[in-house]
């Protein structure tokens, strides 16, 4: 007997396919030194595994871990690893070919046994996935169960044996019993029973004794021993029907076909007890896990609860079982006992005078401490299969034959989670008789045809090269050989090539088979390695290679084919993308359900994407790799707190005799955990936010903004913490709303965001909100070097334009015009004065606060300014200077009141008179608005995005966090490093002029993403950010004079020859996008 090691070159591959194998490492015999089963190093960086999206797969076998963390379950051709807490796929463990009939976790739960019908017998690595051993010597039928001894170092397997009947042509079938050593992988003992005396078939938890039962004896063996320990006949007139062995393996439990229960000495064979337990067969029998009471499920539909030692009728635990699949089940502590029962509803949807009875499954619980029916779990939509608790007791997974897994938390059985199988696409195709291709300089001509790959050179067939992809006599560890190998094993089928493909230098060539694509040296037909696809390309420059293996897409270097990234795609058309070295993109970042984390010393949790969006997150990550732009560094899981904290929304409920506010209840707490090589164990609680509907309505501290720079510890006195938060619910006529809730712990890292759906017994009648237009322009500054001519202009165009065609789309009950300028000619008591508080002031009155002083706050009430309501809408506009401190990254708009001679630099003193962005984010957040726009037309306002210019579930610096946090959108006119300009011929800042002067114009060019005759704020902006680099084309051409930037003269980072270029950052829902200009109207 010998053992096979294999290195596993695919961690994760679509569920269907069969593992991609890299290289034979040794071949060991029986008795050689060393443990079969040691740990496999793994390197320390988390991998994202692709989330299956459908539940086609259908499931033979199910086994809970020891310690409750995972869930294997096993399908058609592989294994796969749930995530026990958050129901997510952790890992796949490929290998196999047929139906996994077998599990078992070994007693620590760091191996999995697997067996399938194609006879493989495996043991995998829990936390890697890697197969650490196969065993060889295994002689019979498939193996359909497998259990660990109590220390792990043994296991024993059931299977059958068809062996041929020497008197006649017949064969005898047997039921055979396998026990094996684990540490050396050799079979210790082997026991065959004829069927024919096995009807029944039992194994003590301990792996010591096992039992078969047939109608008239039962028999009971040694299993160390490997011997028949006693036999038992069974009294004329009495027929077997169940058997059951207590933990310890000392007492059998014998049901009857005549209803009867006889408790049985295993050593001695004497009866202990005999009772009539049920009018009808007996279908199960199980003793309880501490021996003291037996349970019984009989054909006369009903399960019973007895003592084992004077037979004493505890409760008849239910009435109305199913007499197809009679399941019971002990909770490992002792104090449920399931059951599985039928039950109908009557439909009347088809034929109301002809109702139909439609019988679907349930699973009936009783309580053993309260000695009554704890309740039903109804809802897995099919027939029951079987049923498992896990090993604390608290929670029960049910399998249905549509293969649909319901994980129940005994706590809350009302909200079970349901597993989401892999999809088990067809991948059978139509093979040509042959496929070609040739090389990019028509030199050589590749044609593959079955098995074979030829390379003809152009002009002479002597120098044809003719490979058979899995004959070669030479070479040792050549592909061949590695071929050879694992078709020995019984793993690999012939291949047959369907397409060929050239690598851009002509120096590769790439065939497919099926789910494998093999690379060939074209010189001389030597083979370079193999990886996991359906098709290939390399990119134009050569240097990428891009293999699509169904909705999966990996991209990998050309050279030495090490992995650069992988591109999975969802069936909403969502993607995402992972760089080799966990930087990551997605299109959707409140829903990325296509990946999960998975972390080397937390191999059995699958951890959102969110929770490592701070450290991980690449905007623009796929156009970096093209263009062999450096990724940014990450940061080492040994230097990270990854202990997250817990948030829980406890309650929603109205707030007083209001129908249009709730109070929203969220318990924080602090978690202490500690993880290998770190040396964190204390989450504490950062930076709480509540959403509703995905947008900011609530934050802790309450006056921190998003730039990090306060570390108030919620919980820093106490482990736990509670906070009531007053929120509005908007008049849209929707039935019922989500909050959400996430916290960050020290280093950022985000706790798992927790969701509540309140909902209305009446929808809230819509109504029409407020717009309100502020616009902020400066001429004059307090130093006159400042002075810019076009900004007051800009400030008054949207009063101008954009405040009339608003009001013409009747869209809104009013729209109010909130003018903040400052030059020589608007001076007067009556206006508002583009400073620093009044436009702080502004937005506090907006968000339900006080003005600074009585003047400010009477101008802005008779302007009719007031709490926004959430239906309201919100435009902010600025035409100011700007400027960003290289420091620190922080982006400063100037008001009027700078203070005098500030030409010297970005000093404190200037700052201080400055509106930061940090300012803006805590003025912002508190404006609770569905639409909120702002508009920057200032110099290096791209810089207001944030350092790394980054929106998410991260708390990240800058004006994007703010923009994803409140679902807005934010229109810089350029980038960081480049100036915002402003020209006499059109008298306006570039974008201000095509924003409102091109934008509104009636001639459609903004019309632009849906030709619907109606502008939406979306294609507004869009359309400026279009048309200011033409603009500024223009003035590059000399065809508009008097460009004058809007820049400070002392040192920022411009790029003098750059072009300006506006930046969007765009969060806001399209569906509540509003309409700007209705070119009907």
């Amino acid at each position: 007997m010998g053992l096979r090691y294999w290195k596993v070159v695919s961690i994760f591959k679509r569920r269907e396919q069969l593992v991609a194998l890299g290289a034979v490492l040794s071949l060991f015999l029986p008795g050689q030194n060393g443990n079969c089963l040691s740990s496999i190093k793994t390197d320390y960086r988390p991998e994202l595994v692709r989330q299956p999206l459908s539940n086609r797969c259908i499931y033979f076998s199910i086994a809970y871990s020891p310690d409750n963390r995972v869930i294997a379950t096993g399908g058609e051709s592989e294994i796969s690893l749930w995530d026990h807490n958050s129901g997510k796929l952790i890992r796949t463990l490929s290998g196999i070919r047929r139906e996994v009939l077998a599990l078992a976790f070994s007693p620590d739960g760091t191996t999995l046994f697997g067996a399938s019908m194609d006879n493989s017998l495996r043991f995998w690595d829990v936390a890697t996935g890697k197969t650490l051993l196969s065993l060889s010597g295994h002689q019979g039928n498939f193996v359909d169960w497998a259990g660990f001894s109590a220390d792990g170092k043994q296991l024993l397997m059931a299977f059958s044996v068809q062996k041929a009947n020497g008197k006649n042509l017949d064969c005898e079938f047997f039921s055979a019993y396998e026990l094996w050593d684990v540490e050396r992988g050799k079979m210790l003992r082997r026991v065959e029973v004829p069927v024919k005396q096995v009807e029944s078939f039992a194994v003590s938890q301990n792996l010591k004794v096992f039992a078969t039962g047939r109608s008239d004896s039962i028999k009971v063996y040694d299993i160390q021993a490997g011997s028949e320990l006693r036999q038992i006949a069974i009294p004329s007139g009495t027929e077997v029907s169940a058997i059951a062995l207590d933990a310890e393996g000392k007492r059998l439990a014998c049901g009857t076909e005549q209803g009867a229960i006889n408790i049985l000495d295993c050593r001695s064979g004497k009866t202990i007890k005999t009772f009539d337990a049920h009018c009808g067969a007996l279908r199960a029998i199980k003793f309880s896990p501490d021996g003291k009471l037996v349970a019984g499920s009989g054909a006369d539909k009903t399960v019973r609860l007895w003592t084992a030692a004077d037979g004493k009728l505890i409760a008849i635990v239910d009435h109305e079982i199913s007499n197809a699949n009679p399941l019971i089940a002990f909770s490992p502590d002792g104090r449920y006992l399931a059951n599985q029962k039928q039950r109908y509803t009557i439909r009347t949807d088809t034929d109301k005078q002809h109702p139909t009875k439609i019988w679907s499954d349930c699973i009936n619980l009783f309580d053993l401490q309260r000695g009554k029916n704890f309740g039903q779990l109804s809802g897995q939509d099919s027939s029951i299969k079987s049923v498992a608790f896990s090993n604390d007791g608290k929670y029960l997974v049910t399998e249905g034959e549509n293969a649909r897994l319901r994980l129940w938390n005994l706590a809350d059985t009302e909200r079970p989670y349901t597993s989401q199988s892999a999809d088990k696409t067809d991948t059978k195709r139509d093979i040509n008789a042959a496929t070609s291709a040739t090389s990019h300089d028509g030199k050589t001509v590749a044609v593959a045809s079955g098995a074979y790959l030829t390379l003809s050179k152009s002009g002479s067939h002597d120098q044809d090269l003719r490979i058979k992809v899995y004959k070669h006599e030479k070479s040792l560890q050549s592909y061949a050989d590695l071929v050879r190998a694992y078709e020995e094993s019984g793993s690999l089928e012939k291949p047959e090539i369907t397409s060929v493909v050239f690598s851009n230098d002509d120096a590769q060539v790439a065939t497919v088979d099926n789910d494998r694509v093999d690379f060939w040296r074209v010189a001389d037909g030597k083979y370079l390695s193999s990886l996991p696809g359906n098709s290939v390309s390399f990119s134009k420059d050569g240097k990428i290679i891009a293999l699509a293996d169904h909705d999966i897409v990996t991209l990998r270097n050309a050279g030495d084919h090490k992995l650069i990234a992988t591109i999975a795609t969802s069936g909403d058309d969502d993607w995402s993308i992972v760089a080799a070295n966990g930087n990551f993109d997605a299109s959707n970042l409140d829903n990325i359900a296509a990946v999960a984390w998975v972390v080397p010393d937390q191999p059995t949790r699958g951890l959102p994407v969110e929770i490592f969006f701070r450290q991980y997150y690449t905007p623009g990550l796929l156009s970096r790799i093209f263009s062999s732009e450096g990724l940014p560094p990450v940061p080492q899981m040994s230097e990270l707190n990854r202990v997250q904290p817990r948030v829980k929304i406890i309650s929603v409920k109205p707030h007083g005799s209001t129908k249009d506010q709730v109070d929203v209840s969220v318990v924080c707490e602090s978690i202490n955990e500690h993880f290998d090589n770190t040396k964190y164990s204390r989450s504490g609680v950062f930076d709480l936010r509540l959403f509703r509907d995905g947008q900011l309505v609530g934050s802790l501290p309450d006056r921190n903004t998003f730039t990090a720079g306060d570390s108030t510890d919620l919980c820093a006195t106490k482990e736990k913490f509670e906070r009531t938060f007053v929120v509005r619910l908007p008049h849209n006529q929707k039935k019922s709303y989500q909050f959400t809730a996430y916290a960050f712990n020290s280093d950022k890292v985000k706790s798992a965001t927790d969701s509540y759906n309140y909902a209305l017994s009446t929808p809230l009648a819509e109504r029409k909100g407020n717009a309100y237009v502020i616009a902020f322009g400066v001429n004059q500054f307090e130093d006159p070097e400042w002075n810019l001519e076009w900004a007051v202009a800009d400030a008054k165009a949207f009063d101008s334009d954009l405040v009339p065609a608003l009001r013409k789309t009747g869209q809104y009950s009013k729209v109010v015009s909130i003018q903040l300028t400052s030059d020589n000619h608007t001076r007067d008591s009556n206006t508002l004065l583009a400073n620093k508080q009044s436009f702080l002031d502004t937005l506090s009155v907006l968000s339900g606060q006080k003005a600074s002083n009585t003047r400010t706050e009477t101008l802005l009430r008779n302007l009719g300014v007031k709490l926004v309501q959430p239906e309201d809408t919100v435009l902010i506009a600025f035409s100011t200077h700007g400027a960003v401190d290289k420091s620190s990254g922080m982006f400063y708009l100037f008001p009027c009141d700078i203070g005098k001679r500030q030409s010297s630099g970005l000093t404190p003193d200037l700052i201080k008179h400055a509106i930061s962005t940090s300012e803006l984010e805590d003025a912002v957040k508190n404006i609770d608005a569905s639409n909120i726009t702002m508009i920057i037309d200032s110099c290096h306002s791209g810089a207001a995005s944030g350092k790394d210019a980054r929106g998410g579930p991260m708390d990240n610096p800058g004006l994007a966090q703010l923009a994803y946090y409140k679902k807005m959108r934010i229109l810089a006119a350029s980038t960081a490093a480049t100036g915002a300009q402003e020209n006499s011929v059109i008298g306006h800042g570039f974008l201000t002029y095509a924003l409102i002067k091109e934008g509104l114009a009636n001639d459609g060019r903004s019309d632009c993403l849906i030709k619907d005759g109606k502008v939406s704020m979306e294609e507004l902006l869009h359309f400026a950010q279009q048309e200011v680099p033409k603009l500024d084309q223009l003035s590059w051409q000399g065809k508009l004079d008097q460009v004058k930037p809007r820049d400070i003269h002392f040192d920022q980072p411009t790029q003098p020859q750059a072009h300006q270029s506006p930046v969007l950052f765009d969060f806001a829902n399209d569906s509540d996008d509003q309409i700007v200009l209705d070119l009907k109207k």
